[in-house]
Formats: C-alpha cells, structure tokens, sequence
C-alpha cells in the first residue's frame, strides 16, 4: 500500500532588499530598528505578519507563527 503521508512545507521570510534610501540608512550607522522601520515605510511585509498572512488562510497554524516570532 502507497504512503499516502504528504507533509506540505511552506516557508516564512522578511525580505530586504536594499534601495538607495535603506542604504543611505546603513552607511549613516543607523540602529537595525530604525533601518526595519524604513524598510517597512519601503513595503517590506515584517516576518510577523507575513506569517499572520498564512494563518489566516490557513496554511500555517498559530502555534507556528509563534514559534517563528520567537526565533
């Protein structure tokens, strides 16, 4: 008889990518804090609430976007 166990992975990320703005915010030594708020400010969807994201459809459970918040 087949397996017919199927584990269906997704992945959860924040995505950076660097425009000049956010580099200029680098290259003045600015702390990771303001830096996350500007690439917020840029559309950056934080890791937090791209899980939420998936939740709500659910594709992930809670529990799991806990422990990615935790991490």
């Amino acid at each position: 008889m087949p397996n017919l166990f199927h584990a269906r992975l997704l992945e959860v990320y924040e995505l950076l990518a660097i425009n000049d703005m956010i580099r200029k915010y680098i290259c003045k030594g600015v702390t990771a804090d303001e830096i996350h708020n500007v690439t917020i400010k840029e559309g950056m969807t934080p890791l937090t609430q791209n899980a939420l994201k998936l939740a709500r459809r659910h594709l992930i459970s809670l529990a799991e976007v806990y422990r990615i918040r935790l991490e």
